[in-house]
Order: C-alpha cells, then structure tokens, then sequence
C-alpha cells in the first residue's frame, strides 16, 4: 500500500475516533443533566420509561399524582398483608421497595431480629404453614397535606387466607378485614421510584371474626409477623 493510503487511513481512524469521543461525551450529559421521561397512564397510573427529555422548569410528570399514590397505596397493602407461602419472599421485597430508606432500614432489622430469635427467617417460617393469601381492596382514602405535601392514606381490603390440610379435610379458611393507615411521602418521579411516591409510616389493623361472633382486632405495624405466631 502507498503513503497516501496509509494516510487516508490513519485520517479515518482519527475521525472516528473523535466522533466517538464526541458521543460519549453527550452520553455523559445526557445522563447527568437531562432528566428521564416517563409515559404515565392515567387509567392504570402504570409507568413506563420513555427516554430523556431536555431540562425544563415546568416539569408536572415528575411529581406524584392521585392516581400515583393510590397505587402505592394499594400495592404495600397487598405485598405486606397479602403474604402467603408461595410468594412470601416476593411479598416482602415489594413491601419493602414501597418504603422510605429510614422505614427499608428499620423493617429489615425487625426481620433480622425475627430470625435471630427464632433461629429461621420469617419466610422460611410462613412457608412451612402452607398459607394460600388473596386480598381484595376494596376502598382507598386519600388526603393530601398541602402544607408539607404528605398523604394521609386509608385502605380497606378484605383478606382470606387458607392453611393447609389434610387430603380428606375441611380447608381452614379464614376471612379477615383489613384497615391500612398509611403516611405516604412525594419524591421527585426516577427510574427507582416510578410512582414518585413511597411510604413513610404505616399501621395496619386486622379484624378476625370469633366463633362467638365476637370480634378481635389487633393493631400492629406488620401483621404478616403477628398472623403466624
């Protein structure tokens, strides 16, 4: 090959390495300066990544709507008083991903202490009871603090839970009804938080028809760990 080639090919290598370059830099900004769009259904509240849009002052996706928080609302109280033995471990993790870093910290130790007490972890616990769980929600409350932008959410849901039996036997059905009181918090809408919107405090009540047709209600912050005592 002449000079010329050559030359024409070392011109072409620094070019594409400068076009190179070139992109990756407006990768970098991309990714650091210009924020993620999401494509938010209204109906279903369900998002969906769409890309990166150009920075703007006026950005109303970004913050919870109604319908953002009620589906947060309504998803904790399934996956935290919804738990069955199948998909405990799945229950969890969705329970625990719907909760403010301070509230992630503070139910992971309780379930460490719980397995440290007992000597097993509160799944492998609910999965030797054969408990089959299906929730149904039935209302959502919502209020909004304007002042400090934190929604006061109440759900109610009716909950029936099946432990196994015997081939032969009776299934053991259970139908309890469920009040959840939650505290739900608005962050700015990202790929970790698609809702914009996570839970900060919550109290749930559990009310257990007796055979006496009496009722015994029982408050506690996790019920899933009182329910399997």
């Amino acid at each position: 090959m002449s000079n010329t080639t050559w030359r024409r090919l070392a011109f072409l290598c620094m070019g594409g390495a400068l076009l190179g370059f070139t992109f990756g830099i407006w990768g970098v900004t991309t990714a650091f300066h210009r924020p993620v769009a999401f494509y938010i259904d209204r109906a279903s509240g369900e998002v969906a990544i769409g890309g990166r849009v150009e920075p703007s002052s006026e950005a109303p996706s970004l913050m919870p709507g109604r319908i953002d928080v009620e589906i947060v609302a309504r998803r904790f109280t399934q996956s935290w008083a919804g738990f069955d033995s199948v998909n405990v471990e799945h229950n969890l993790a969705a329970g625990l991903n719907l909760l403010t870093a301070e509230r992630w910290e503070e139910e992971q130790e309780r379930l460490a202490s719980y397995e440290a007490e007992r000597g097993r972890s509160f799944a492998a616990h609910v999965k030797l009871q054969g408990i089959r769980t299906t929730i149904d929600v039935e209302e959502i409350e919502l209020e909004r603090n304007e002042a400090t932008g934190v929604w006061a959410a109440l759900v109610r849901a009716t909950r029936t839970q099946t432990l196994d039996h015997a081939p032969g036997q009776a299934a053991n059905t259970v139908t309890q009804d469920v009040r959840a009181r939650l505290s739900i918090v608005e962050l700015p809408r990202d790929v970790a938080v698609p809702h914009a919107a996570l839970v900060d405090q919550f109290a749930i009540e559990i009310t257990v028809p007796r055979p006496d047709d009496e009722l015994l209600e029982e408050t506690v912050r996790d019920p899933s760990l009182a329910a399997t005592e």
